[in-house]
């Protein structure tokens, strides 16, 4: 089955049918949205009871700004009118099989009643709301929580306190925008917390904020040169942006995550690659300092 290109008239029909909606955000000039285009279309043909469907940002700009969509390609799964995966990038295609597999084995009504507990968590209250803190492990996949909004469903939780330097790589990787804070216990009271995950759930990107304790994560303190607590790690598609001492407010931590994900992250990759050239052209001219460029002449 070939991938269909979607309009919003298209979409929200199939998002609310009865076949599971696999969608590809892309744009026709993108270098890896081509190549990830490939993969997308062998998908289509090996689950022909699906729909598959391609969404050019440029030409449906009002289909990004209802997901969110900052960067392309993102992947997005919505079944029975509940988004239940969107990330950027381009997983390869055994990963995107996995993703599609665990999807279909989704227990949607369990689904349902996690998104309905945390509806009845959110009646107004002056008690911190509870959270569903095994949402990841009920669903398998992570509902992202402002494209559920956008489809008019409530958001599962987007905070962690689980994390552990064993499954650091993995949460970095799994959240467009990921929040690590490295606090020392009580140096954030759990109303301070829940009020740093609340900024977490009003971003345009899925965000989710873990809390790590430092005796937990020896080996994160080395590789950030941690000294001290508490410390902010922020990651934006794997690549640490933020990395200092300090105990971010809602304020301050709203303001910081409004800039990041203003970052046009291409450009960002780039200057990291200018940057290491740059450093490694250093080294190599203190390692070597009579070194010429140029082809070496040899005498007789």
């Amino acid at each position: 089955m070939t991938a269909i290109g979607l309009s919003r008239a298209d979409f929200e029909p199939l998002a609310s049918g009865g076949a599971m909606l696999v969608v590809h955000f892309r744009t026709a000039s993108d270098a890896p949205c081509r190549a990830f285009a490939r993969t997308f279309e062998l998908a289509s043909d090996r689950y022909p009871d699906l729909a598959f469907g391609e969404v050019d940002i440029e030409a449906e700009p009002a289909l990004a700004t209802m997901f969110g969509i900052r960067s392309v390609p993102t992947l997005l799964i919505v079944r029975e009118n509940v988004v239940l995966y969107a990330e950027a990038g381009a997983p390869e295609p055994g990963e995107l099989e996995s993703i599609i597999v665990r999807a279909r084995a989704l227990d949607m009504a369990a689904v349902r009643r996690e998104i309905e507990a945390g509806r009845q968590c959110r009646l107004p209250t002056r008690t911190p709301r509870r959270r569903s803190a095994n949402a990841v492990r009920v669903t398998g996949l992570r509902v992202a929580h402002a494209r559920a909004r956008a489809m008019g469903i409530e958001e599962i939780s987007v905070m962690r306190t689980d994390v552990d330097e064993a499954g650091f790589d993995a949460f970095v990787t799994e959240h467009a925008i990921a929040l690590v804070l490295i606090q020392a216990q009580g140096q954030f009271a759990a109303d301070q917390l829940e009020a740093l995950a609340q900024v977490c759930e009003r971003t345009a990107m899925p965000s989710a904020l873990a809390i790590v304790d430092p005796s937990n994560a020896p080996g994160i303190l080395a590789m950030f040169g941690v000294v001290q607590t508490p410390y902010l790690l922020i990651f934006r598609d794997r690549v640490a942006l933020f990395a200092e001492p300090v105990a971010p407010t809602p304020a301050g931590l709203e303001k910081l995550l409004a800039q990041i994900e203003a970052l046009d992250m291409e450009k960002v990759r780039q200057d990291i690659d200018a940057e290491r050239r740059a450093r490694d052209a250093l080294l190599t001219r203190r390692a070597c300092p009579t070194l010429r460029s140029g082809p070496a002449s040899t005498r007789d």
